[in-house]
């Protein structure tokens, strides 16, 4: 019985193994990338494959493991996989920036090719334009970092782990956004490699049509390699966070009917209410503040106290 027992598991194991193996055309088309773009492509039993595939904010898309990874550290290595990718049309393939979006498919691939942009990173500033340049493959709290010691801003992320590429491409809600709008609406020109691996820059004035489709598509169009960013000035500003029990849901609820309303006549204050209900525990609210400026009001229907 312990023979058949063993002699089981290792039929289970291998048949798990066999399912779980890349297609002939997904294994064929990585092998093609990394001779195209030497030591960018790491394949499963590897540390980097390991690594890239598993960072997602969701863990359940972290079981979702494709053939192999291409880590891009430039637009020209995405252009070169996407060209052999078009020698492949059946193998399916994917961009992930910060891995935030938990929706399967948006940043996940399974059997197929990962491009990850992960190092593809960073933020520069245009004093002269008042722009800013970044790459799609870092996290908010870096491009806000960078840019808070010019003392500018652009329309980004809320919690500093979100991934920028996504962020920007589907639209984005910033604490800014009762100001300037969306994220997108701030992207004044996209970097992109399209579907057949050509590397463009696009703007309204360029690409009319193109630049709209942009603004909340995600990666339908193409990979966008690097955003330009229109910023905007910002000092000092007053903010935090609060953790209240059961016991305050109908003033959190109250204070938030209230502040909904009336946010237009003051769009420098913003927050998030964000509900948690733990297994066997009771519930609990997590309140993000925001105020772009060092105090907040301290009457009226946006006041503090």
């Amino acid at each position: 019985m312990i023979i058949s027992r063993q002699l089981l598991s290792i039929f289970l194991l291998n048949v798990a193994l066999a399912s779980a193996a890349p297609s002939a055309a997904s294994s064929k088309a990585c092998q093609d990338i990394s001779k195209a773009i030497p030591g960018r492509v790491s394949f499963p039993l590897t540390l980097d494959y390991k690594t890239e595939s598993s960072e997602y904010w969701s863990t359940v898309l972290r079981d979702i493991k494709p053939a192999c990874v291409v880590t891009a550290k430039s637009a020209s290595d995405v252009s070169s996989a996407v060209k052999v990718l078009n020698k492949y049309p059946d193998v399916k393939f994917t961009a992930k920036s910060g891995g935030h979006d938990p929706n399967p498919g948006h940043a996940t691939v399974r059997d197929g090719v990962l491009i990850s942009l992960s190092e593809l990173a960073g933020t520069t500033y245009d004093k002269a334009k008042k722009v800013a340049y970044i790459k799609p493959g870092g996290e908010w709290n870096d491009v806000a970092f960078t840019l808070g010691k010019e003392g500018v801003a652009v329309v980004g992320g809320r919690l500093g782990l979100v991934g920028v590429g996504g962020y920007l491409l589907q639209g984005g809600i910033s604490f800014l956004s009762a100001q300037y709008g969306l994220a997108a609406d701030s992207i004044i020109g996209w970097e992109m490699v399209t579907a057949n691996g050509t590397i463009v820059n696009v703007d309204a004035n360029t690409e009319p049509d193109l630049a709209v489709a942009l603004r909340g598509s995600g990666s339908q169009f193409g990979i966008a390699t690097q955003f330009t960013v229109q910023t905007y000035p910002i000092g000092n500003v007053w903010g935090g966070m609060r953790i209240y029990d059961e016991s305050k849901t109908d003033d959190i609820y109250k204070a938030l009917h209230e502040f909904i309303p009336h946010n237009n006549l003051d769009p420098k204050a913003a927050i998030i209410v964000t509900s948690i209900v733990a297994i066997g525990s009771s519930k609990a609210f997590i309140v993000f503040y925001f105020y772009d400026g060092e105090e907040p009001p301290t009457s009226g229907h946006l006041r503090t106290s």
